[in-house]
């Protein structure tokens, strides 16, 4: 089966192609889990269109139907990147309609105090994750967690546990301290797929 390349594709296209892979080549979701390590109810959700996978669950799955490997990455991964591109924009959009506390600044001026911005392509595992996140509270004037969570307007038990690395952040926290920054649309990817990288090195630690 060839993947449909157009970026327009939705979500629910993405995951009936997955679903219909698997169909097509006979494995079971027990076997597809026992080969990828990913859970079964990680795989279901994968090709149920509810929300969109990892990248790592997404290309897994694609290796165990045996879609080759050029193919995942001309094809598949971009179509994946415009499926990850919608979703945080979409986000980002309902967030600038529903949140006027939020002081955006420039993502390329480092304020007193923040030697550097944070590198998404330096991201590789939770702990790195953690880092970004310190450096983003000195970008944001090192406020306290209550004052921060506040204007950020997200829980403040869920910010102290992201900054403090004691859980990898959902990425919707991510993406509210980016809006902060003043991310753009281009800064939207590159810290999706940190944030894929350091879950994805989470779950291998405890696996």
């Amino acid at each position: 089966m060839t993947a449909t390349t157009d970026a327009s594709t939705t979500l629910a296209d993405f995951a009936a192609d997955l679903w219909s892979l698997r169909t097509a080549s006979g494995v079971t979701l027990r076997e597809m889990s026992s080969r990828t390590h990913f859970s079964l109810a990680t795989l279901c959700t994968a090709a149920r269109g509810e929300r969109l996978p990892t990248w790592p669950v997404a290309s897994a799955y694609l290796a165990v139907c045996d879609v080759a490997a050029d193919i995942i990455d001309t094809e598949w991964l971009p179509r994946w990147e415009a499926l990850m591109r919608n979703q945080a924009d979409n986000y980002a959009a309902s967030r600038l309609d529903t949140t006027t506390s939020i002081p955006v600044t420039s993502m390329g001026r480092a304020p007193d105090g923040a030697t550097s911005l944070p590198d998404p392509e330096a991201i590789r595992t939770p702990e790195d994750l953690s880092l970004a996140l310190k450096q983003f509270k000195v970008l944001a004037g090192h406020p306290s967690i209550d004052t921060w969570s506040t204007r950020l307007g997200v829980s403040r038990s869920r910010l102290a546990d992201a900054v403090s690395g004691r859980h990898v952040p959902q990425w919707d926290l991510l993406l509210v301290v980016l809006l902060e920054a003043g991310a753009t649309t281009d800064d939207r990817l590159p810290w999706g797929l940190a944030w894929q990288r350091a879950w994805e090195n989470r779950r291998l630690a405890t696996a």
